[in-house]
């Protein structure tokens, strides 16, 4: 059994064009693991949407990279709302499903912290625009 799996997406497992910025990633994706491992932790890495990978196999799922999953918004909180019965997340469900919702910007401005200037359009405003 593994004892925390690091979480990325598609583009970041085992990427062939190798950017400066992709490179970053995956040097602190080794940094990562290698502390892991030095405190005797088994560290798996793969992306959310692998759908070979055994998510009750893993004592605990990181999420680091999981940057596409607004592309695919629905197959993400589908993978994610099996997953949470299968593993423990790291961060938490509650607080995953509170960042992935932006308004987590207007609780954060309402308690003092200062954040980038951000407007909330309702989703009819939103399906206006597609028009």
């Amino acid at each position: 059994m593994t004892d925390i799996t690091l979480l990325t997406c598609r583009a970041y497992y085992k990427p062939d064009n190798i950017t400066p910025y992709i490179q970053n990633i995956l040097l602190e994706q080794e940094l990562l693991k290698s502390a892991f491992e030095a405190q005797g932790l088994k560290v798996d890495i793969t992306y959310w949407d692998n759908p070979s990978y055994e998510w009750q196999q893993t004592k605990s799922v990181l999420f680091r990279t999981v940057w596409d999953y607004f592309e695919r918004f629905d197959e993400f909180w589908d993978w994610l709302e099996q997953v949470k019965t299968k593993t423990r997340l790291i961060n938490s469900y509650e607080l995953i499903k509170w960042n992935i919702d932006k308004h987590y910007l207007r609780d954060l401005k309402n308690n003092g912290i200062q954040v980038v200037p951000t407007y909330f359009a309702d989703r009819e405003i939103t399906l206006a625009f597609k028009k």
